[in-house]
């Protein structure tokens, strides 16, 4: 930092960085502005204390601290932090937009319902379990040491072991080849939406999402996505929707055309940090 003296220090997720770092910079180079950020939530309760006590005691040493989610705005002012704001996360254009499949993709990756996402003890296996045994094409993605010893223990998901992950043009690929993408919500970081639910609907894939208050004040229901609040209305739209096709691709056509022209794309987000983060130094 001190030999490239940027206007500007964004830390993401600063589990790594001390107090004194901060302070040393901001002692020699007064000028730099130092935000932070957060894509989990260090107040659940779910997550160590050691692995958040370094970023909690750097809160009063950042101009601005970032929140994933309304909720840690206060926590964060609470904690010390000088100034907070939210930054939403986001898609990115060249990594989640429509493409069409070949015919070896569609192989690879064509499916009725897809997930995509890490394991949680929050009701996600019992969902998918119930899936499995309808008559759709379900795929499944996620971390294979997560996932796998819990799948070959379920008569209904045995078959998809191993799982894997997928990354980059095959993670928008798993997306694009699904007719519906779903979407839980992480209990370990009280999340009340995520990254999914903007990568989701930028890939062109109907978003379906489990509920929340968060989501339906980002997309119109039944319109530009969808939401379930118990294993019923999950069922319930997945069937509706695989059977009204012309109305799936009408809301994830939609969907795609809400977060583009909402600005959730990862440009227009660091425009907003980088406003919000000078706003007060322009006259």
């Amino acid at each position: 930092v001190l030999s490239f003296k940027p206007d500007m220090i964004f830390i993401y997720r600063g589990t790594h960085i001390k107090s004194a770092t901060l302070r040393r910079i901001k002692a020699e180079m007064p000028e730099t502005r130092i935000a932070g950020y957060n894509n989990d939530d260090p107040f659940s309760g779910k997550h160590p204390y050691s692995l958040w006590k370094h970023f909690l005691r750097c809160l009063p040493d950042y101009d601005i601290v970032f929140a994933y989610r309304r909720r840690n705005l206060e926590d964060f002012r609470t904690n010390g932090a000088k100034r907070v704001a939210l930054l939403r996360s986001w898609f990115v254009p060249e990594y989640n937009y429509p493409v069409p499949l070949t015919a070896g993709e569609l192989g690879d990756f064509s499916s009725d319902v897809v997930f995509i996402g890490h394991f949680e003890r929050d009701g996600r296996l019992e969902c998918l379990e119930e899936l499995a045994g309808l008559n759709i094409k379900l795929r499944l993605y996620g971390h294979p040491e997560e996932w796998n010893h819990r799948l070959v223990k379920s008569p209904n998901l045995r078959r998809f072991a191993p799982v894997h992950t997928v990354w980059g043009e095959d993670y928008n690929r798993a997306i694009c080849g699904s007719k519906i993408a779903l979407c839980f919500l992480s209990k370990l970081n009280r999340d009340t939406y995520t990254r999914r639910c903007f990568e989701i609907p930028a890939s062109g894939s109907l978003l379906l999402s489990e509920h929340s208050e968060d989501l339906e004040s980002l997309f119109q229901r039944g319109i530009e996505a969808d939401f379930f609040s118990n294993k019923k209305e999950l069922i319930e739209r997945i069937q509706y929707y695989l059977l009204h096709e012309e109305k799936r691709k009408k809301v994830a056509r939609a969907g795609r055309e809400c977060v583009v022209k909402n600005g959730h794309d990862v440009v227009s987000r660091m425009r907003y940090v980088l406003e919000t983060l000078f706003q007060n130094s322009r006259s």
